[in-house]
């Protein structure tokens, strides 16, 4: 965890930070196959998570420690947008998706020629240093808060406020809708890797109100039987800390019940003035979210989940495009 800048500067974007963290767990320690990064200066912060493909990405490199390509494509992707980011001048240049996914390239092709081997795996299902992206560079934008947001794969990026729970980015899957994909899980249409050309999707959104950008790998959210339950762990996690760092314990242990893979989630909390303060300001939400959507959602059936995610999801979507019928 880290809290904001001390007596920074007037004007300074870290006078909106109140604080970055982190929530990261290892299925296999030592062997994860998720990354992340956060970052600040006095113009944005960076918040981002990467989740290697294992089942594509499974083949090991002895030059490598015997890690996986999935291993590392993940790490090796994650350092590529710190660089990124440390050279960004005043404001995102022109295309800037069209700029991180060129240096993510880079970064990755210059590991594989160090590796110096070719996989003796052949399948169109196995692809070289293959994962998900998904991270967010907040600015400040006449006195409000801008996201510039970045995704490939399957990885998430968030908003939680007081309005709710709203996703960012859009599914790279064939089954894009948040709650339909938890029952039939839709197959990857666009992922890192350098086997095929893939894309950095890039969208933006102005912030009006203090909120929390967060990013996540899937084994955040994928376990749960609805996205409102998802949003329900994060209040409730909140509501039974009293300071960031239990917040982090409180949300590892929750995640970690549910959760079958790797996890990790890398958050920025603006605007709110501090963790009481933030607490404060989303206890309604939680009540409301409990009295509305939680109270009894462990004994419904599917077909009454989808009823009531079809009243939350206008709210949870209110950033993105519609999705096709």
């Amino acid at each position: 965890m880290r809290n904001r800048k001390p007596n920074s500067p007037e004007g300074d974007y870290l006078d909106k930070l109140d604080f970055l963290f982190c929530v990261y767990r290892e299925k296999l320690p030592g062997n994860g196959e998720d990354a992340f990064v956060y970052s600040a200066n006095v113009r944005s912060v960076l918040v981002g998570v990467f989740d290697g493909c294992g089942g594509a990405g499974a083949k090991r490199y002895p030059r490598l420690q015997n890690k996986t390509g999935a291993y590392t494509a993940s790490r090796i992707t994650a350092g590529a947008v710190m660089e990124w980011f440390s050279l960004l001048p005043e404001g995102l240049p022109e295309a800037p998706e069209e700029a991180v996914g060129a240096l993510i390239r880079q970064h990755l092709e210059r590991c594989h020629r160090q590796v110096g081997e070719e996989s003796r795996l052949v399948s169109p299902l196995v692809r070289t240093f293959p994962t998900t992206a998904a991270f967010a560079v907040c600015t400040g934008e006449a006195g409000r808060n801008r996201v510039d947001f970045f995704w490939a794969g399957d990885s998430r990026v968030y908003l939680l406020d007081e309005d709710g729970l709203a996703q960012l980015s859009t599914d790279d899957l064939s089954v894009p809708d948040a709650m339909e994909n938890l029952y039939n899980d839709g197959v990857l249409t666009n992922v890192i890797s350098l086997s095929k050309a893939y894309t950095i999707h890039h969208g933006a959104a102005i912030l009006d109100k203090p909120g929390i950008v967060f990013a996540a790998t899937d084994g955040c959210f994928g376990y749960v039987s609805t996205p409102m339950e998802f949003e329900g762990m994060l209040l409730s996690a909140l509501a039974d800390s009293g300071s960031v760092r239990e917040w982090e314990e409180r949300l590892t242990e929750i995640i970690g019940t549910v959760a079958g893979d790797d996890y990790t989630l890398s958050a920025a909390v603006l605007g709110f003035g501090g963790f009481e303060k933030m607490r404060a300001a989303l206890s309604q939400r939680q009540r409301f979210l409990e009295r509305e959507y939680l109270a009894d959602i462990g004994s419904l059936s599917r077909e009454e989940k989808t009823a009531l995610w079809s009243r939350y999801r206008d709210s949870y979507s209110r950033f993105q495009a519609p999705l096709p019928d």
